[in-house]
């Protein structure tokens, strides 16, 4: 199904960004998937029970496992960069065409940036 989506984002530097895109939905089975493009690429996010995927791919690369109080990993990769850091989920919250996500990324035991996002279908 062809959707809008509104996500916002803010980090720890005071720096936010709201974009409006265009993507689509599939629901399968228990799980739900969002693709849609910006101007680094190709985005997939996909939700299941409490946790979350988010995977990107162009200018920026990576994968993000995000789960519930827990820690995971990630490589970030770009023309300057392929890294990889930890993250540490403090917050998911999945409601009906909403989405809210607050997470910390490490490297090594050195907290990097605190993220939020919130997804919203339009």
């Amino acid at each position: 199904m062809n959707i809008k989506l509104k996500i916002s984002t803010s980090d720890s530097f005071n720096e936010k960004t709201e974009n409006i895109f265009n993507g689509t939905k599939i629901i399968n089975n228990d799980t739900i998937k969002y693709t849609y493009n910006d101007e680094f690429g190709e985005n997939k996010i996909f939700l299941k029970d409490n946790n979350i995927k988010i995977f990107r791919k162009g200018e920026i690369n990576s994968k993000l496992i995000l789960e519930l109080n827990k820690r995971t990993q990630f490589t970030y990769s770009n023309k300057y960069m392929n890294k990889l850091f930890k993250i540490l989920t403090k917050k998911i919250e999945i409601l009906e065409k909403e989405l809210k996500i607050v997470y910390s990324i490490y490297d090594d035991l050195e907290l990097v940036n605190n993220i939020t996002i919130h997804i919203k279908e339009l």
